[in-house]
């Protein structure tokens, strides 16, 4: 049986392009689709016709290149340019134009945010023919352009400036110990005194350019630093440590169709359902349902979401069917009107005056307006908050027997008074108390106690009220004040104290009987 010819390349042949692309072929959706867009309403640049210099390309021409790159894996420009004359869908879209890869990247970073309002007016004319369905939420994390080790973080930092501080003085020895030998020609270690010379040049470098980095960071604020691409932060993914972008996507559970996505740098997904869904309510009459895993509960995002209009049903942990949601009491008086409008702002009015508004009704199974009890804290200034390494530097002013480092509370005397609506988590600088609040950050400031570690743990301490001493974790232990211990000093066997609490006696520190309510043991 014969093979199947191939046809003469020479032969002359009648067709036209539009011969050559498929009927069904994705390429004519895209070409019908931007050719009925107002870009310049969108917002894209260079809509115009300028009668100077070279005639530019069209950008409708352009946007065709990208959305069809877009959806075969095509995102690289060069790749875009290359595919202009090599596929036949391309050349057919853009009536055989070859821009270069400079004009198709200028094009791109010049219109980047109008590309996702091209993005929901092409949902906005299919989901009319389409069903629709609650939302589905999840993330996903895409990979940046950023290498983990341009990527760094305080510690990282920190780490790498001790590393070449610790290798700068040991080079500095090495050089040391060579000028004090008399021969020239003789050498001790492994390197001679220009290479120790290159190695100190080279360190010097390196380490002016980290304490940039470290500069950098301190002004910004920002606890990464990536250098190539500065928005992407370091996360935990499936694959382990990845520099990227923690995706989100909103889909809708009936079409299957992508309605929304946001681009963010957190590493977790928590209170990510509103900023999704946001855009997309703006758009839609009535309230949508949304689904979500565990990983997205905010007991402040789910409020918010509720109050413009939008239900998370969030997968609740093991053994709950329900949540429990607070927000800030507003009195108000709601007219039939807006307890039947799903409107946001008519919902958080009625949520927040405790009524239940009609488009939730089948949602909230019960709302009430309590009263609780809430904690007031003053910020310290920069100059006044504990160092990250508590050392004892000098006693307690009078009045307070001792201030935890970690959480900057005190433990005034039984005799001292408290507010009878003083909690037992109340802060130091809780203005309710009559302790002065600027004692007791004289006190945190003044006053820096080492925490003795037990088990590998810090032991943890909380305010007590009149007539209470402080309990630890599980036995009732005390966090042992140690008078000015030296540097690199250690407690080698801390001794719990059973039931006890520490007063002032002069510059020194005795331990003073427990109140009769305190145990051993509670």
């Amino acid at each position: 049986m014969p093979y199947i010819t191939e046809a003469d390349r020479g032969q002359l042949q009648l067709f036209a392009m539009d011969d050559l692309v498929a009927k069904d072929s994705p390429a004519r959706v895209i070409d019908v689709f931007v050719e009925s867009l107002d870009l310049k309403a969108l917002g894209f640049t260079d809509t115009g016709v300028s009668f100077e210099g070279r005639p530019a390309y069209r950008p409708q021409a352009l946007l065709k290149l990208l959305l069809y790159g877009n959806g075969n894996r095509l995102r690289s420009s060069r790749l875009l340019q290359k595919a202009c004359g090599v596929n036949i869908e391309v050349m057919w879209m853009l009536g055989g134009l070859t821009p270069d890869f400079r004009t198709i990247s200028d094009f791109r970073k010049d219109n980047i945010k109008c590309l996702k309002k091209v993005f929901h007016e092409f949902n906005a004319r299919v989901g009319k023919l389409l069903p629709h369905g609650a939302l589905s939420v999840d993330g996903s994390k895409f990979r940046a352009c950023n290498s983990k080790d341009n990527n760094f973080t305080a510690a990282k930092l920190q780490d790498r400036i001790d590393w070449l501080n610790r290798h700068s003085d040991e080079y500095l020895r090495q050089l040391d110990e060579l000028d004090a030998l008399d021969d020239e020609n003789e050498h001790c270690g492994r390197f001679t005194r220009e290479e120790l010379e290159e190695k100190i040049l080279a360190t010097s470098e390196r380490l002016e350019r980290y304490l940039s980095y470290q500069r950098q960071m301190e002004q910004s604020g920002q606890g990464q630093l990536s250098l190539v691409d500065p928005e992407a932060k370091l996360m935990k993914s499936k694959d382990g440590l990845l520099v990227g972008f923690n995706v989100q996507t909103a889909v809708d559970t009936e079409s299957h169709l992508i309605e929304d996505f946001n681009v963010t740098t957190n590493c977790t997904d928590h209170g990510e359902i509103y900023s999704t869904l946001s855009e997309i309510r703006r758009n839609t009459e009535g309230v949508i349902d949304s689904i979500e895993d565990k990983g997205y509960f905010q007991a402040d995002d789910m409020m918010k979401c509720l109050e413009n209009g939008i239900v998370p049903h969030v997968i609740p942990s093991d053994g709950k069917d329900t949540y429990e949601l607070e927000t800030s009491f507003e009195e108000a008086v709601c007219t039939p009107e807006e307890l039947a409008s799903s409107q946001p702002h008519d919902l958080a009015k009625c949520l927040r005056a405790g009524i239940k508004p009609e488009a939730l009704g089948g949602v909230i199974d019960s709302i009430e307006v309590v009263e609780k009890r809430c904690r007031f804290t003053t910020s310290l200034p920069k100059d006044l908050q504990p160092a990250r390494t508590p050392k004892c530097v000098s006693a307690p002013p009078k009045g307070i027997s001792c201030v935890t480092p970690k959480k900057m509370l005190c433990i005034a005397p039984p005799e001292a008074a408290f507010s009878a609506r003083q909690s037992s988590k109340t802060d130091i600088s809780d203005t309710r108390t009559s302790l002065p609040a600027s004692a007791a950050r004289t006190a945190t400031a003044a006053f820096r106690q080492r925490a003795i570690r037990t088990g590998g743990k810090l032991i943890s301490a909380r305010t007590a009220s009149k007539n209470q001493a402080i309990a630890g974790s599980k036995a009732l232990q005390t966090m042992t004040p140690c008078p000015r211990l030296r540097e690199g000093e250690r407690i080698s066997k801390p001794k719990p104290l059973s039931a006890s609490f520490f007063a002032q006696t002069g510059n020194s520190w005795t331990n003073a009987s427990a109140p009769p309510s305190i145990r051993s043991g509670q």
